[in-house]
């Protein structure tokens, strides 16, 4: 991986988080084009990137050795594992004083499955990607065995093949996330470079060009499983396209504040919903949500780095 391309990932990460935060803030207010484009067709290329990139950076220099493992598996514990229990603690005592129950059991279904929310997710729900990434991390030897091998390393591309066409049953979270993950070490272990050395505006802007078509296509017609993922695939080339021009220097600073972000956001999402301040409201209402999330989330982030440098470490996944 090029110093340029760990640039791209850095400080593209906030903007990305943003779009996720698009998605939740559907809960606030829902229902538009407007709504639908932003929070189910422009904010759903994030997590598909992040499986990709996530699995891609894994594999980068993994040569299967349980000494190897070892130490994927170490340095994940301090940027996956601890952060997620303490968010979701976190998470459980908001929802807690809002509903005004706090039960053992419910406290420690908290940490894995909240009954009642959507996609099986922990009480702070996006972080079920967290949860799915640490059971591919645990398992990466299977990836590494099912990409190196000459006779099933053709698997990969299939069920990417699969998932972009919408067949039935990849659909669902944790079979995208594995599916993603897997073609991210496909990838990192076939030795494929996933950023373009030399990226010119040209391409650029043509993958721009077809990635506003088929989101107003998806927009258009929406429900098309095959649409939307083209969609995704064709934004996550947007993405590895980036030319140094595009890069801007001043999403470099808030790169450290995106998971930190991505962990508070919907806390705050639902704070703001429970408040009776965003019932019946338009597009407007959820703009302004939005726009309020990210606030907090990045002015909570820095002042903890500022006064609490080491719970923000411990919080942020020590990134």
């Amino acid at each position: 991986m090029t110093p340029y391309f760990s640039k791209v990932i850095s400080v593209s990460r906030f903007p990305i988080i943003v779009g996720v935060v698009f998605i939740h803030a559907l809960i606030i207010s829902n229902g538009t084009d407007l709504h639908y484009f932003l929070g189910n067709v422009v904010g759903r290329i994030g997590v598909p990137l992040f499986y990709i990139i996530s699995g891609y950076l894994f594999f980068q220099k993994y040569d299967n050795s349980l000494k190897c493992y070892k130490n994927k598996l170490k340095k994940r514990i301090f940027s996956l594992l601890v952060p997620y229990l303490m968010w979701n603690f976190i998470a459980y005592l908001i929802y807690a004083f809002i509903t005004h129950t706090m039960q053992p059991e419910s406290f420690l279904q908290s940490f894995w499955v909240v009954e009642g929310k959507p996609g099986h997710s922990p009480a702070d729900g996006p972080l079920w990607f967290v949860r799915t990434l640490m059971i591919l991390s645990v398992i990466s030897p299977i990836f590494y065995f099912l990409n190196k091998n000459k006779y099933t390393a053709y698997i990969s591309p299939v069920l990417l093949l699969l998932w972009l066409i919408g067949c039935t049953g990849f659909n669902k979270g944790t079979v995208i996330g594995f599916t993603l993950f897997n073609t991210g070490a496909w990838l990192a272990i076939r030795n494929f470079d996933i950023h373009i050395k030399e990226p010119s505006r040209i391409y650029f802007m043509l993958s721009i060009f077809l990635y506003l078509i088929v989101a107003f296509l998806d927009l258009e017609f929406k429900g098309i499983p095959w649409l939307h993922n083209i969609g995704i695939l064709i934004g996550i080339f947007v993405f590895f396209t980036l030319p140094k021009i595009a890069v801007p220097n001043f999403f470099v600073h808030l790169g450290g504040a995106s998971f930190f972000m991505y962990c508070m956001h919907e806390p705050v999402l639902v704070c703001l919903q429970s408040s009776g301040l965003y019932r019946n409201v338009c597009v407007g209402g959820y703009l302004i949500a939005i726009i309020i999330t990210v606030f907090l989330c990045t002015a909570t982030f820095y002042f903890l780095r500022k006064c609490f440098p080491k719970l923000c470490g411990v919080l942020a996944g020590n990134r």
